[in-house]
């Protein structure tokens, strides 16, 4: 990742010094084409790294200054250029042709970077619902496993018990009908 940055950066300041280099000799509007589609690139390379970047995790500290940098050195290359096209025959028209196209890209940029946002809350949203749904069916699970822990260990030995007991206060009633005629002697 940082090699990339510092690839961006390094292509950034051949730019520059392409670009101070044209200002002293006389340029064509090719050559400065060439060094604004040079620009673009080193611009898209910057905004691709941010997009890969950002769609993994987020900047680091150091990516983040680095690209801030590279932005910077990169809009006051643009403003180089700007009076540069001024002097060359038809460099305005490509220039304001290069700035269209920074434009679209900058915009594409801005929507990939909603639709990211998006896709994470979208992504932490389903998460918490997961969790929800796992809590609700673990404390049916756990209400389940009392009622029949109760039932088991608790109602069921008692109803024997008092089964047992009500047998045995029959057995009583009947032994004292047969010895004195009554159910209770």
């Amino acid at each position: 990742m940082i090699f990339e940055v510092a690839g961006i950066i390094s292509a950034i300041s051949s730019i520059n010094q392409a670009v101070s280099l044209a200002k002293d000799t006389q340029q064509t509007a090719a050559t400065v084409g060439d060094m604004i589609s040079n620009l673009t690139n080193a611009e898209s390379r910057i905004l691709r790294f941010e997009q890969k970047t950002k769609a993994k995790r987020p900047l680091t500290t150091a990516e983040a200054m680095k690209i801030s940098l590279a932005k910077r050195d990169a809009q006051a290359i643009d403003r180089k250029l700007h009076d540069m096209c001024l002097s060359v025959n038809g460099g305005m028209e490509l220039y304001r042709n290069a700035q269209k196209i920074k434009a679209k890209a900058q915009a594409d940029h801005a929507r990939f970077l909603k639709t990211v946002a998006k896709k994470r809350a979208q992504r932490k949203q389903r998460i918490e619902e997961y969790v929800t749904a796992f809590a609700v069916v673990f404390a049916m699970l756990l209400v389940l496993g009392f009622g029949y822990a109760a039932y088991e260990y608790v109602y069921k030995p008692y109803q024997l018990k008092d089964a047992k007991e009500r047998l045995q206060e029959a057995r009583e009633r009947q032994k004292n009908i047969r010895q004195c005629g009554r159910v209770k002697c």
